[in-house]
């Protein structure tokens, strides 16, 4: 099983149907920005780790790991859509 949801955008608030796998993940876990705000601001990383996932629906986005949780399960949590492409991690400064 897994939790389907919308998440909004850290900064303008769109939303993204969002797939958190296995519920090993909790909503307050992640956090994202949506295509059109990582475009305006492509360095944004809260220095937070972080992956960028690509997909028609949604262009790139990025879903930062706010607990060690989240990271140790960020392929679960991508976007609900068909086929999504994991194009970077970035396991953020320590």
């Amino acid at each position: 099983m897994c939790d389907i949801y919308n998440e909004p955008c850290k900064i303008c608030g769109n939303m993204v149907n969002m797939h958190l796998g296995d519920f090993d993940t909790d909503r307050f876990e992640i956090t994202l920005l949506c295509s059109d705000c990582l475009k305006d601001f492509p360095d944004y990383t809260m220095c937070m780790p972080y992956c960028d996932w690509k997909s028609e629906e949604y262009g790139i986005i990025r879903i930062f790991a706010l607990t060690n949780n989240a990271w140790l399960n960020r392929t679960m949590n991508y976007p609900n859509v068909g086929s999504p492409d994991l194009i970077q991690e970035n396991a953020g400064e320590k």
